[in-house]
């Protein structure tokens, strides 16, 4: 079929549309409460090359003799060395190169730092200094030079400098993007993908979707998937980007391909939900088929193409099979993420793998189970579930649940897999069991009883339900929310068939307590009383 959004998305048109690439015979296709990061800014120029530079303006021979200065130094203190001999003497581009080595250092471990800012970097009056001087040339930048500056922010984790948002909508907004090659325009899209404010980053990648659209079939392999990896990050949807990228993924040679490449083009693709068959059956046959391609991917990798396939409901047989003989291979290398995003995926696609695929992995599972927090206990929980797998891993999820610091961390769609995969397995015990743990380490909350209910609105036990129903109205706090409550239980019980029991629930409510009784309340007992029923038992 035609490639299009699983579900629905917003798309915007451009005027021209580019042509999806004819595969011949044999022709492959190709170039995440996880996956491989790609911020290596070199690896945008993997593969083949098809860039192109915009020139830049004439400039003194001291400008570029600084610019070979500033690339050579080994150290934050050379870089601001050379910034502080003789600042006035700095072009525009020598301040974006200043910026770009501090990031290079902070990158490759010369400056010994681990995640976020710097601590050389931060109440340094020298790279104040430096974003004043880039914030008040941004006009002189090309948009090489606004792409690496954007990069160089990102990397140093220096994204709440107001010169991040005014570098990026100089290149955005701009004349910039018509002369950015496509290594810049991939660089600055995976520094983009930081911006906090949805609706800003959406307007930023509006404007980097230009330059992708129309010149994709020039980017090479690197900045092609990074590409794709932060549109999908920034949560962009546009069929036409999307199309775009498939397009020039389809002229790329399949030896090539990486498995960060893979993992990271299907990660992308289906996150955002676009779901190109055509794609996806190359990749699948061209690498995840293939045993030897696999060693090559780590768990991760794995467990990132498993559930980026299952997102958009693309059914691959003998790729799935492939990745579940090497996901056997690698088990003891899992994590619980891992599992649980495995098992969810074959769960999803109502695949059970090669044989012993469940079992190996559950026991690979359950050394690990103590690791497990509680929404990757939940889903392994549900997938086993939907599987309809019995194994000791979901009496141990049950087990781990119901501890203190795993209970009260459940979420709403956690505990509705939980109680749905223990009413699936049969187990109402359990669900009373985790909801009885979550009471006595505090209180449950409505979407705790909304989940909890679920579960035993579709059992056989009206006693059990309506137990259920009295420990949601004893919690709440209002007494018009009692009331919803008690008038809830009784057209359950009404509905399950027991009328008399419904009255004499209503009766009890109106003798009890005034403020607990309503209007509703009141309907309620005169329709099901004039129904032939009365209060106290007995047919009228």
């Amino acid at each position: 079929g035609q490639p299009s959004f699983y579900g629905s998305g917003p798309k915007l048109n451009f005027r021209s549309r580019p042509q999806r690439t004819e595969r011949s015979e044999g022709d492959g296709g190709g170039g995440a409460r996880a996956f491989r990061h790609m911020d290596e800014d070199d690896d945008a120029a993997g593969g083949r090359a098809g860039t192109f530079l915009p020139k830049r303006p004439p400039r003194s021979s001291a400008c570029r003799g600084l610019d070979k200065e500033i690339s050579g130094c080994k150290s934050p203190g050379d870089v601001f060395e050379v910034a502080q001999r003789d600042p006035g003497s700095l072009d525009a581009a020598n301040w974006a190169n200043l910026a770009y080595a501090l990031a290079h250092c902070k990158k490759h471990g010369g400056a010994g730092d681990g995640p976020g800012r710097p601590a050389w970097l931060r109440g340094e009056p020298r790279w104040s200094r430096c974003c004043r001087e880039l914030a008040q040339r941004l006009p002189e930048l090309t948009a090489r030079d606004a792409a690496n500056t954007l990069w160089s922010l990102a990397v140093l984790d220096a994204k709440d400098e107001p010169l991040f948002l005014q570098c990026a909508e100089a290149l955005c907004s701009g004349e910039k993007l018509a002369v950015c090659d496509p290594i810049s325009v991939s660089k600055a899209a995976w520094s983009l993908t930081s911006v906090s404010s949805r609706d800003k980053r959406l307007e930023l990648f509006n404007g980097l979707a230009v330059p992708v659209v129309l010149r994709a079939d020039l980017f090479p392999l690197g900045a092609l998937t990074m590409t794709c990896y932060a549109f999908a990050k920034a949560g962009h949807q546009n069929a036409d980007v999307y199309e775009a990228m498939s397009s020039a993924l389809a002229r790329q040679p399949t030896e090539e391909l990486r498995p960060i490449d893979v993992c990271n083009v299907i990660w992308a693709f289906c996150t955002v939900g676009y779901r190109d068959d055509e794609l996806f059956s190359s990749l699948c046959e061209s690498h995840l088929s293939r045993s030897e391609a696999l060693r090559n991917f780590n768990p991760q990798d794995l467990s990132n193409t498993t559930w980026g396939l299952c997102k958009v409901m693309f059914v691959h047989k003998p790729a799935m099979q492939a990745l579940a003989q090497e996901g056997m291979r690698q088990r003891d290398n899992f994590k619980p993420i891992h599992f649980s995003n495995f098992f969810y995926s074959f769960a999803m696609l109502r695949l059970p793998g090669p044989e012993g695929f469940l079992q190996t992995m559950a026991d690979a599972a359950v050394q690990k189970m103590q690791r497990f927090d509680s929404g990757n206990l939940a889903i392994l929980t549900w997938a086993m579930a939907q599987l309809e797998q019995r194994h000791a891993v979901v009496d141990m999820a049950l087990a781990s649940v119901q501890r203190p610091e795993i209970c009260t961390s459940l979420t709403s769609r956690a505990l509705s897999m939980l109680f749905l995969a223990y009413f699936r397995f049969g187990q109402p015990e359990a669900v009373d069991a985790i909801f009885d743990a979550m009471r006595r380490n505090g209180t449950v909350g409505a979407s705790g009883y909304s989940a909890v209910m679920m579960s035993a609105e579709q059992g056989p036990d009206a006693g059990r339900e309506l137990r259920l129903q009295t420990a949601m109205s004893d919690e709440a706090g209002d007494d018009r929310i009692r009331a919803a409550i008690g008038n809830s239980s009784a057209i359950r019980l009404w509905k399950r068939g027991r009328p008399q029991e419904a009255v004499d629930l209503l009766v009890q409510m109106r003798s009890a307590s005034a403020s607990r009784w309503s209007s509703v309340s009141s309907a309620l007992l005169e329709r099901l009383s004039g129904g032939g029923v009365q209060a106290g038992g007995g047919a009228g």
